[in-house]
């Protein structure tokens, strides 16, 4: 099983913190990130990772070298500008038929990789796209209008979704589709699937989950992990 971790990001919604470490390598207890995502995927049998590097990916490079002092083996791609979270995959050399994990550098979680995987083998959909369940509190009364009149309120309700929880397996008809050398977004590539008919395909992740993009989020990660 092959894995491909998108680590190109500036972090700008970290800074300070980022700027001078990139943020997969920001510690969360005594270990970067990133280090934490490839041990969880070596521990769930993906040993091929592909590293998409682009904001001080020196840095990442230096630290993880070619993998072999985390037991897995790891290769990479860098951007010379941002190419969205989609974009990067098209710098893969030899990307090959198989489907690949691909997941954002900065998500922690206690799902099995392994089991997202192999969820997408059942039925080998161009894309299975991981997600989490997110609520917004309305801090209003929400009217139901019935034409000009009102036929009743909704007192601060609690607007449930699902969003994607920047963990998806591609398969080969989606890679295809990502065009080479420009921005691409993995909303843009979901969405032009959806478009052309293309089997997409949903796992849902009800384990713990965060994305470590703000502030108080990296403050959340390190909490957790101190009290674990």
């Amino acid at each position: 099983m092959r894995a491909a971790i998108l680590a190109g990001g500036e972090g700008r919604r970290l800074r300070p913190l980022t700027e001078s470490v990139p943020k997969p390598l920001l510690p969360v207890g005594h270990k970067p990130i990133l280090q934490l995502i490839i041990e969880q995927l070596r521990r769930d049998g993906f040993h091929d990772i592909h590293i998409a590097t682009g904001y001080r990916g020196e840095m990442i490079e230096a630290y993880f070298g070619d993998g072999s002092d985390f037991r897995v083996n790891i290769r990479y791609s860098h951007e010379k500008q941002p190419l969205g979270t989609a974009g990067p995959l098209r710098l893969i050399e030899d990307i090959g038929e198989d489907p690949i994990l691909v997941m954002n550098g900065d998500i922690l979680t206690e799902a099995s990789f392994a089991k997202i995987y192999q969820s997408h083998q059942k039925r080998n959909p161009a894309l299975t796209v991981c997600t989490v369940p997110h609520s917004v509190k309305i801090q209003y009364g929400i009217l139901k209008s019935n034409g000009d009149g009102i036929a009743g309120i909704v007192e601060k309700p609690e607007l449930k979704y699902d969003i994607f929880a920047g963990i998806a397996v591609l398969g080969p008809e989606a890679i295809d589709r990502i065009p080479h050398g420009q921005p691409y977004q993995m909303t843009d590539l979901i969405t032009e699937l959806c478009n052309n008919g293309c089997e997409v395909l949903t796992y849902p992740i009800n384990e713990f989950w965060i994305d470590i993009g703000l502030p108080e989020q990296y403050e959340e990660a390190n909490n957790l992990l101190a009290a674990a």
